[in-house]
C-alpha cells in the first residue's frame, strides 16, 4: 500500500494543460473547497477563482501571478516549477510596466495612485499639525504680552502718589519765608527736615520703580523664552519613492504570511524593512542585495523574474542571503 500512495509532485504535470485547470482538478482530489485555499493563501476567493479559470486579465501583474501560482501549487504538493512554466503557454502576457505594491483583489490598481494618496494624507497630517503648533505659539505669546502690559499699569499708581509728597512741603516752606524776619531762623532749623524726608522718599520710590522694572524685564524675559521654546515639534517628511533607473535590477516580493523583512543593496540603501504583512512588494536596486527573510513559510521570492529556493538558505524559518553577486 506504501508504494501506491504517492505525492503530487511525484506524479508530474501535464505542461499542456493549463495552470488554472491543474491547480482546480488537484484541489478537488485533495475535498478542498476555494474557500480552504484563500484561507490558507491569505488571498481572496476572488484571486483563488480567477486563477483556477485561468482568466488573467483579473489578476494582478505576471510577477504577482507567478509567485500565487507558486504557492497555490506547494500547497497542493505539485510540482511549482512545471505549473509556473505552464503559464506562457495558457497566454498569460509578461510584465511591461514597473510593478507596484497591490493586494489581491478583483483589479489592480493604476501606477503611482497608492504612493500619491499616502503623499497626500501625510501633507495634510503635516499641514494640520503646523497649523495647531503656530496657534499655540501665537496664543501663548499673545497672553504673555498681556500680562507684561498690565503688571506695569497696576504699579505706576503707587509711584505716582508718593512722588507727589515730596513736592508739596516745599511748595508750602516757600510761603512761610514770606513772615516777618523773626521767623527766618525757625525757617532754617525746619528746613532740614524736608530736605532729609526729600531722599527717603525718593529713594523709596527708586527701589519700588527698580523692582517694577525688574518684574516688566522679568515679563520681557519670559515672553521672549517662550517662543524659543515653543517650535520644538518636527515633522518627518514624506519620503520620495525611487524611480528604478536602467541599471537596476528588480525583486519581487509575494507574503502569504506575515514575515520579517530586511533588504539593502550595493549601496547600503535600505529597500525594506519592518514587519510585513500578506500582499506584494517590488523593489528595484544595485545589486548584490543583503535579505533577510524571517519566515520562509511566508515569502515567495523572485529575483530578475526567477525564483529564488529560500529552502536552500534556511536555518529553521530564517534565511540569511546574498542576491546578483558577479
Amino acid at each position: 500500500m506504501a508504494g501506491k500512495e504517492t505525492k503530487a509532485s511525484d506524479r508530474g504535470v501535464d505542461r499542456q494543460a493549463a495552470p488554472g485547470s491543474l491547480l482546480r482538478d488537484e484541489r478537488l482530489r485533495r475535498d478542498l473547497t476555494i474557500d480552504q485555499v484563500a484561507q490558507r493563501l491569505h488571498l481572496n476567493r476572488a484571486t483563488i477563482d480567477s486563477l483556477e479559470q485561468n482568466d488573467f486579465d483579473a489578476l494582478p501583474p505576471m510577477t504577482f501571478v507567478r509567485g500565487y501560482v507558486r504557492a497555490y501549487s506547494q500547497l497542493l504538493e505539485l510540482d511549482a516549477d512545471a505549473v509556473v512554466a505552464s503559464l506562457s503557454d495558457a497566454g498569460a502576457k509578461a510584465d511591461s510596466e514597473p510593478l507596484y505594491g497591490w493586494v489581491g483583489g478583483a483589479s489592480a490598481p493604476p501606477p503611482g495612485k497608492p504612493s500619491r494618496l499616502r503623499e497626500a494624507k501625510m501633507l495634510v497630517a503635516i499641514a494640520v499639525t503646523l497649523v495647531i503648533v503656530i496657534a499655540a505659539v501665537g496664543g501663548g505669546a499673545w497672553w504673555f504680552t498681556q500680562q507684561s502690559e498690565s503688571a506695569p499699569a497696576l504699579a505706576e499708581p503707587e509711584v505716582d502718589e508718593r512722588t507727589k509728597e515730596p513736592t508739596e512741603e516745599p511748595v508750602n516752606e516757600p510761603t512761610e519765608s514770606q513772615d516777618p524776619e523773626p521767623q527766618v531762623p525757625e525757617q532754617r532749623t525746619d528746613s532740614p527736615e524736608p530736605t532729609e524726608a526729600v531722599p527717603s522718599s525718593a529713594l523709596a520710590s527708586d527701589s519700588e520703580l527698580a523692582g517694577t522694572a525688574a518684574a516688566a524685564a522679568a515679563s520681557d524675559a519670559d515672553e521672549e523664552v517662550i517662543p524659543s521654546d515653543a517650535p520644538v515639534v518636527t515633522q518627518p517628511e514624506p519620503q520620495a519613492t525611487r524611480e528604478p533607473r536602467a541599471d537596476d535590477a528588480s525583486l519581487a516580493l509575494v507574503f502569504t504570511g506575515e514575515s520579517w523583512m530586511e533588504i539593502s543593496d550595493a549601496n547600503g540603501d535600505r529597500l525594506l524593512f519592518g514587519l510585513q504583512s500578506e500582499g506584494e512588494e517590488q523593489l528595484w536596486g544595485q545589486p548584490p542585495f543583503e535579505v533577510v527573510v524571517g519566515d520562509v513559510n511566508s515569502v515567495v521570492v523572485e529575483f530578475e523574474g526567477e525564483s529564488v529556493d529560500l529552502d536552500a538558505y534556511a536555518r529553521g524559518n530564517v534565511a540569511r542571503f546574498t542576491l546578483g553577486e558577479s
